[in-house]
């Protein structure tokens, strides 16, 4: 694919990818709701990308798609929350459903058959092949059955990927990464729960590879196979537990963070150990360990801060 369309492009791997791809020499595309926001997050690299601002028309994003003749969608974008509210249902509907099956029938509509989903670990509580374990995580599996439909109607070849637990420099989420390395200069106690969870973080410069993989894989295939879905999971296959995790940061930061451990309560259906039950992507595999991308995020972040 050299034109392809990424939405969630503001996101934390969405922002990062778009830079990536421009690198590669990759005609870029991005679909966003706010436009502010997206040339303050893509301000490096705006000269080198294209900007189409939602309307809500499935019929001006295929003319569009058509127009610019894009070749293949990077679907990102989400509504992410662990614990939902009556008043979440609406905006997770319309993220993680709705939106998603605009881009499909606008691809449908323009002849756009190339497609790359992010899917969640989150949709295999127990190990189970499909339990979610939240309502985001349902909103994710409810989208991948529309998906379905839309690789055996329409010849849309697609991969999902299920990217598991992601870090990396530039992060503004409020992932417990983020909290710790705020936590070196607040000193303010960290409540949480005893630790034991067991996770399974990938460097964001691991996910921009394995993306690219996926790209290669629906190309390869594409003029072989009329139908084809796959869904593949993006993780390094190596679990810590949550104070293994702390540690760790803790070595490679030289600092010792203020955690009180045991003081939360763990999460409705807490996820103690990672699914394990989906192929990884094929043609790729973690570079970063742990601990080495901690110590790559740190220096990076190093330099940065003697850059300003």
């Amino acid at each position: 694919m050299e034109r392809i369309l990424v939405t969630g492009a503001t996101g934390f791997i969405g922002s990062h990818l778009v830079k990536k791809l421009v690198q590669q020499g990759i005609s870029v595309y991005v679909i966003v709701r706010d436009r502010r926001k997206a040339e303050e997050c893509l301000a490096e690299v705006l000269q080198k990308i294209v900007i189409y601002q939602r309307e809500g028309s499935v019929y001006s994003l295929a003319d569009f798609l058509q127009t610019e003749k894009i070749e293949g969608v990077i679907h990102l974008a989400t509504h992410y929350i662990t614990e939902n509210s009556a008043d979440d249902i609406e905006e997770l509907i319309e993220s993680n459903i709705l939106f998603g099956t605009q881009i499909l029938e606008a691809m449908k509509l323009a002849g756009v058959k190339k497609f790359i989903n992010a899917g969640s670990s989150w949709q295999h509580y127990n190990h189970d092949t499909y339990n979610p374990v939240n309502l985001y995580a349902a909103t994710k599996q409810a989208f991948e059955d529309l998906l379905h439909y839309y690789t055996q109607a329409e010849e849309i070849r697609a991969i999902t990927l299920e990217i598991y637990d992601t870090y990396g420099a530039e992060d503004h989420r409020n992932k417990i990464i983020n909290r710790w390395k705020r936590n070196i200069v607040e000193r303010e106690v960290i409540s949480l729960s005893l630790g034991e969870q067991k996770l399974d973080y990938i460097l964001i410069e691991d996910v921009l590879e394995a993306i690219l993989q996926a790209i290669k894989i629906v190309d390869d295939v594409f003029d072989k196979e009329k139908v084809y879905e796959k869904k593949y999971a993006v993780c390094s296959g190596h679990f810590y537990t949550l104070k293994e995790i702390a540690e760790i940061f803790e070595q490679v930061y030289h600092t010792k963070l203020q955690i009180a451990w045991g003081t939360l309560p763990y999460r409705k259906r807490e996820v103690f150990e990672p699914y394990s039950g989906t192929e990884i992507l094929p043609g790729w595999e973690a570079k970063y360990s742990l601990k080495e991308g901690l110590q790559y995020m740190y220096q990076k972040e190093q330099r940065k801060k003697g850059e300003g």
